[in-house]
């Protein structure tokens, strides 16, 4: 192994402690053979390496991590991927997220650490999960914050065709419409909601989206890490449970053009009130520059309109028509956010905004905008969300260094290198094929 093979990120906690979590875990779940070890790389893509149940318990014994070639962060949606420097990428499972999957699988979650040979130092800083990690760590250090964060899954059924056409398993009105549920394949939505629910998932509700082939399934809020590891998993469970049909589940931002779009709002909420002000004000602050994050690809933005992510910065109360909506105090729904993103990177930014709203004790300039109409002026001059991706890695680029207390600049900076060349990619195909891709993709 690689001399300088680095402390892993969970140093503190010994090996044995790591191994009689796993061991415990296969005792409870014996038909788990093979465990999952994956990370989500900055195109929102998860990846994955498999190992043995027994090779597992010993890289959780000897806090070992796997070796992986250095482009874990390199690849791109197209399957290309950024040149690379010569060395290595260690993957670090972390066992506390340890969890039952479909099949005869388990899943661990995993932060990437980069060694690149002939230099001295590793380097944790392009780890998304880490990350977040390091977000929350001064979050709770410097404040005091706790969150919890729930996600709401929108997803079609669709089907594919061989010459790439995405075709929705029925047209039908939806908005709860009892119809969409007489239809056959609304069993296979009952059937994704019995597996999440199998592999731990707390799953409160369910419903037809904006029509028969489209469905929302919102999960419990949880600790943020949490939530994200959570979120991951039910994405592939969703994926893998309609597979089984010859179907696709897709929560690309639009499968099809003119259909139904599909978003990923986020539901955060700060554990006290009090400073909530302070850092709703952060938020919006950083409002165009976090669309990069939250919306990283070309039809990401055929969402930016009202009701859907939104169109100008703002706020509302229990108002959908604006890129966040406060439910009550301290909690808001975030709805410039889909499953394209990297949720990691996507949640440390956004929270990373909040705090420099605290840091600066910010005064919201934006007022409730539910007591206005969404087209009347509610603040002078009024500020639009980004309407394309290229726009929106402008803004990041520019405004980066207000995120320097929270977020390392070095990920930033290789998350604007990573998408500028996917979007560059991306350009020279046909529209209908990216589309497609995309749709497979997520």
């Amino acid at each position: 192994m690689d001399s300088r093979t680095p402390n892993p990120p969970m140093a503190s906690v010994k090996g044995t402690e790591h191994a009689r979590v796993v061991r415990e875990f296969l005792q409870a779940n014996p038909f788990v053979e093979f465990i999952r070890c994956q990370w989500q790389d900055l195109s929102g893509i998860l990846r994955v390496r498999v190992v043995t149940k027994t090779y597992a318990v010993e890289l959780a014994l000897g806090n070992k991590p796997l070796r992986s070639a250095p482009l874990s962060l390199h690849c791109l949606a197209d399957n290309s991927y950024l040149p690379f420097s010569p060395g290595v990428h260690y993957l670090y499972p972390d066992w506390t997220s340890l969890r039952r999957t479909t099949d005869n699988y388990g899943m661990v979650m995993c932060a990437v650490v980069e060694s690149i040979t002939g230099e001295k130092t590793l380097n944790m800083a392009l780890c998304p999960r880490q990350t977040l990690t390091n977000v929350l760590r001064a979050a709770s250090d410097q404040y005091g914050l706790r969150f919890l964060v729930g996600f709401e899954i929108e997803f079609c059924i669709v089907s594919v065709s061989s010459d790439g056409d995405i075709l929705p398993v029925s047209s039908k009105i939806g908005r709860c419409a009892a119809l969409g549920m007489r239809e056959p394949h609304f069993r296979i939505v009952e059937e994704c909601v019995r597996e999440l629910q199998k592999v731990g998932l707390k799953i409160n509700s369910f419903h037809i989206e904006g029509n028969s082939g489209q469905y929302e399934i919102p999960l419990a809020p949880l600790p943020p890490m949490q939530a994200v590891d959570q979120l991951v998993l039910a994405h592939d469970v969703l994926k893998t449970t309609v597979a089984r049909h010859g179907c696709v589940a897709t929560m690309s931002p639009r499968p099809a053009t003119g259909q139904q779009s599909n978003g990923q709002h986020v539901h955060i909420s700060l554990d006290h009130t009090g400073n909530e002000e302070s850092f709703l004000a952060g938020l919006l602050e950083s409002l165009p520059m976090l669309c990069a994050f939250g919306l990283p690809y070309e039809i990401s933005y055929e969402r930016v309109r009202e009701f859907e992510a939104g169109r100008v910065v703002g706020w509302g109360t229990e108002n959908r028509a604006f890129p966040i909506r406060k439910i009550e105090k301290g909690h808001w729904e975030l709805r410039f956010v889909d499953a394209t993103s990297n949720m990691y990177l996507t949640l440390s930014a956004i929270i990373g905004a909040g705090i420099r709203g605290l840091q600066d004790e910010r005064f919201c300039r934006w007022p409730d905008a539910s007591i206005r109409s969404p087209e009347s002026p509610f603040r002078d001059p009024i500020e639009f969300l980004p309407v394309d991706f290229e726009s929106a890695l402008m803004l990041l680029e520019k405004c980066m260094s207000s995120l320097d207390k929270s977020i390392d600049r070095n990920i930033i900076r290789h998350y604007l290198r990573v998408k500028r060349q996917e979007l560059s990619r991306l350009r020279t195909q046909e529209a209908k094929s990216i589309r497609t891709l995309l749709a497979l993709l997520f």
